[in-house]
């Protein structure tokens, strides 16, 4: 218990994107994709994650297919995606696993999501 509260206490590193500087006009319409994609159900502001379990259609080696979202901060800081690291990049999150559940996204608007999460 002490652990988790010191770890609420801690700020998220910012974004890539945000700690260079960069602006990118793509990230306002990147914010409107994430919410017109419900995508705040499961990864809620400010910490965007969740307590719940959440249907996400991608079955692991063990034929799961709910999953606890993980926290989006930070997540240009990564370098693979989902629980067993199947999506190398965020690019690849939308256009070949079409998270979540199969939905098809433009080009644009993954340039734009893209560019909106690598400011968390």
């Amino acid at each position: 218990d002490h652990i988790a509260a010191y770890v609420e206490t801690q700020e998220a590193p910012p974004g890539v994107q945000s700690a260079r500087g960069v602006e990118d006009s793509r990230v306002a319409r990147g914010k409107e994709v994430f919410r017109a994609a419900r995508c705040h159900r499961c990864h809620e502001p400010p910490y965007f994650t969740s307590d719940e379990i959440y249907e996400v259609g991608l079955l692991d080696e063990r034929g799961r297919s709910q999953f606890n979202p993980p926290s989006l901060r930070g997540v240009s800081q990564r370098d693979r995606y989902f629980h067993d690291g199947r999506a190398p990049t965020l690019t690849s999150v939308f256009e070949q696993l079409r998270h979540p559940n199969d939905k098809a996204y433009s080009d644009k608007d993954i340039r734009a999501l893209v560019a909106y999460l690598q400011t968390l």
